[in-house]
């Protein structure tokens, strides 16, 4: 007898990476403290995996010190500030972070 041979293909393996900085829109120079905030954001990732958590920070001393929500599992990408959250004449400097399945 002769010898036989085959071969097979498996699927595709995705590996997961973490994902790019999120990209956040331009905001306005100046937002009505009495009024609720929205602030969202576009998640990027490199697996084409979705988001599946957030996290968004908050300085109002130019970066010096931040305060923020903590890791917070979750695909949605917004946040609201809540009305009277700062005071007038307050620069508020936010930075977020998002988590992809990686």
């Amino acid at each position: 007898g002769g010898l036989t041979s085959a071969w097979v293909q498996s699927n595709s393996v995705q590996l997961l990476t973490a994902p790019n900085a999120p990209t956040l829109p331009a905001f306005p120079s100046f937002a009505d403290k009495a009024a609720d905030f929205l602030i969202s954001w576009t998640h990027n990732p490199v697996d084409t995996t979705a988001q599946t958590a957030f996290e968004v920070q908050f300085s109002t001393n130019g970066g010096s010190s931040w305060t923020g929500t903590g890791k917070v599992t979750s695909t949605t990408s917004s946040r609201t500030v809540a009305a009277n959250t700062y005071a007038a004449d307050v620069a508020v400097t936010v930075r977020v972070r998002a988590w992809g399945q990686a």
